[in-house]
């Protein structure tokens, strides 16, 4: 049976340091291995399992809603993998082989039977417990990414109120307090794995009081991580002056922030603060907030830094002449699409670390950017996300370059090519499953016809 090939996968990724792989890393692997034979039907579908992106909250996106499991790809001709609703009852069948057998990686058999459950397929009642045993099994195993066992509980939870079976509520509860109270004891422990799971616990009535102060106390210097975590301390307690009083204080977070920030970055903290006054009824801070926004200095918010760089224009026609093609506006727009402007992440971090060699002074310096959701974040030489930061803005950077360069001379050939109007263009984003009514396709638009003008 092919679940031994996974097995062998899984225990080879298991080598490795702590919660360094996922089903990613998983299909990745069975993708190379169905390559190499490609008449092994039980090999393809354990691949195609393993495609699916996984939000255990589910998602929405273009006005559809795409539940746990979503395709990798959406193309107008071709999605990868099938979504659910189309999958047939060969591949099912096939899933459900593999799922029994007892023997196979958590990882893997937590989410065919998760799959089969979601398609109630042959015994549903069986695959719903399967599922939410394996992954209670798979929180355990420290090989795989804590962030992965983490969903992987808050799926199980998800799955005993689907199936009605609250019985089964017990266990996956009790691993996921288990596995916030090992991320908060942990020196690196995972934001994202403590946050999701204290909403789960706080929405199931586990008692976790203890566990919210801790994460305020770990991760409360962050403004935004603050309010997140004393939104749940809100959903816990029962007292409307309790209430009253944390909402102060994600108020408070962010005024804490404004007032060691300035121009744009203090008016996000003080609007987000402001925000938060208002949907909590505090009319007097709502107003005094306001003020000050009203009042931040923007004088010295925007700059103009001008560079001269020579480009072979030739050089760069040919290259979108390879993207745009001769077969059809719709084509044009798809192989655009599928343009990647940054390069390999490990390439990059190699070329980071050869410029920190030739610079030292750069690497040797604090360093000030922009964090999540507009916070500032300042990070010493030495912090272990300089790398990453460092990775960040080369992307960033590339991403800059390419829309200025390539990506604008692309557009230019398109027009000059098919010279479409925006109804034609936006033709082919609803053709690409876009809704119409939906307000990316007004944007495109307007933002055609602007582009028109300019040129």
């Amino acid at each position: 049976m092919r679940t031994g090939i996974v097995n062998r996968v899984c225990a080879e990724f298991s080598g490795k340091p702590e919660g360094c792989f996922g089903i990613g890393a998983v299909h990745d692997r069975l993708r190379d291995l169905a390559r190499a034979d490609r008449d092994d039907s039980v090999l393809g579908a354990l691949r195609d399992a393993c495609a699916y992106q996984f939000d255990p909250h589910g998602r929405d996106a273009f006005g559809l809603s795409l539940g746990p499991y979503s395709p990798m790809i959406i193309f107008p001709e071709w999605v990868y993998p099938m979504p659910l609703a189309r999958v047939g009852d060969e591949v099912l069948d096939l899933w459900c082989e593999c799922a029994a057998d007892p023997g196979l990686h958590p990882l893997v058999r937590a989410r065919l039977a998760d799959l089969v459950w979601l398609c109630r397929h042959a015994g549903p009642r069986k695959w719903f417990e399967v599922a939410v045993d394996s992954f209670v099994e798979l929180a355990g195993i420290e090989a795989v990414r804590t962030w992965e066992r983490g969903a992987g509980l808050v799926r199980a939870v998800t799955i005993c109120k689907e199936s009605n079976h609250s019985g089964l509520l017990a266990r996956p509860i009790q691993r996921l307090a288990e596995l916030v109270r090992h991320s908060l004891d942990t020196a690196d422990g995972e934001y994202g794995v403590v946050a999701g799971g204290l909403m789960t616990l706080v929405d199931n009535d586990y008692p976790c009081r203890d566990l919210i102060d801790e994460a305020v106390d770990l991760y409360g210097t962050d403004p935004e991580r603050r309010s997140v975590l004393l939104t749940a301390a809100i959903r816990s307690c029962s007292s409307e002056a309790e209430r009253t009083v944390l909402q102060l204080e994600r108020v408070r977070g962010f005024e804490t922030a404004a007032e060691s920030s300035s121009g744009m970055v203090r008016v996000i903290h003080l609007d987000k603060a402001r925000t938060i006054a208002s949907e909590a009824g505090l009319v007097e801070d709502e107003r005094r907030l306001a003020v000050m926004i009203e009042h931040t200095d923007m004088s010295d918010e925007w700059q103009t830094i001008e560079s001269t760089v020579e480009i072979d224009a030739e050089e760069l026609r040919a290259e979108a002449e390879q993207v745009v093609g001769d077969d059809g506006l719709l084509m044009a727009l798809v192989r655009f699409g599928q343009v990647e402007p940054i390069g390999d992440p490990d390439e990059t971090r190699q070329r980071m670390a050869e410029m920190a060699q030739q610079f030292p002074l750069q690497s040797l310096m604090t360093r000030v950017v922009m964090g999540p959701e507009n916070t500032v974040a300042v990070v010493p030489s030495g912090h272990p996300q300089r790398d990453e930061i460092a990775v960040g803005a080369d992307d960033a950077n590339a991403i800059q370059w390419f829309a200025s360069l390539f990506g604008r001379c692309v557009l230019d050939l398109i027009r000059e090519r098919y010279r479409p109007d925006a109804g034609a263009l936006a033709a082919c984003f609803t053709e690409m499953g876009v809704p119409a009514h939906l307000g990316p396709v007004h944007a495109l638009r307007v933002s055609w016809m602007r582009a028109r003008v300019m040129n």
